[in-house]
This record gives structure tokens, C-alpha cells and sequence, in this order.
């Protein structure tokens, strides 16, 4: 599950590589939506051994491309998804981070169109 390549060297979205994007982020949702740990689904079983890798990892945050992947998933996952109780780890955290991003964003826009305004009214005068 190569997930960090969604975007071709053109610089343009791969239909097909999102489609793939789209299953995995599937498979995702059903295997932690399942009430026992085991499921006999090969992609279900992918994605536990991609959690046991990321829960064990030592560098999941600096150099391990697997967990990168990993965490791109959850992400993905977690801008589309609007339960306040989902079960995927790290869900609720990415959507509090996009929050505050989107936030932060708004504030800055604001403070630079303040400025705008401000520095028109002056040149008028």
C-alpha cells in the first residue's frame, strides 16, 4: 500500500492510484469496525500487521516510510470522516489538528485583511 504516491510525476491525480487510496481507506474503517481482533480478510489482515508495525516502530515519527504510510492513511481517513466515536487510531487527533489549522488560517486572513483595510483608509486620507 504505497499511499504516498497519490500524485503522478505529471504533477496530476491518478484516477486509478486514488481508487486504491479509496479501498484502503475501506478496508481501514472495517477492520477496526470489527468486534474481535481476528478476521480472516486478507486486507484486514494487512492493515493489522501496518498497526502491530506502527505500535512497535521506534522511528514511526522520523525515518520509517511504513508507518509514514500508515499515518497518511489515518489522515485521509480522518478529513472524511464525521463520527465523533470512530475507532481507527489517532482519527480524532488528526481532525483536532485540522481544526486548529484551519483556525489559524482564518485568524491570519483576517489580521492581513485588517491590515489591507488599514492601509487603504490611510492612503485615502
Amino acid at each position: 500500500m504505497k499511499i504516498l504516491k497519490k500524485i503522478n510525476k505529471n504533477k496530476t491525480f491518478d484516477p486509478k492510484r486514488l481508487l486504491e487510496i479509496e479501498k484502503c481507506e475501506m478496508v481501514l474503517k472495517k477492520h477496526y469496525s470489527h468486534s474481535t481482533n481476528y478476521c480472516d480478510n486478507i486486507q484486514c489482515l494487512k492493515i493489522k500487521l501496518l498497526d502491530d508495525h506502527f505500535n512497535e516502530c521506534e522511528s514511526k515519527f522520523t525515518t520509517c516510510y511504513i508507518c509514514k504510510q500508515f499515518l497518511s492513511l489515518i489522515s485521509i481517513h480522518s478529513r472524511t470522516c464525521i463520527n465523533s466515536k470512530c475507532t481507527v487510531p489517532n482519527c480524532i487527533d488528526f481532525k483536532r489538528i485540522c481544526v486548529r489549522s484551519i483556525k489559524l488560517i482564518s485568524e491570519k486572513l483576517i489580521k492581513i485583511s485588517t491590515k489591507r483595510c488599514t492601509l487603504r483608509i490611510k492612503n485615502e486620507e
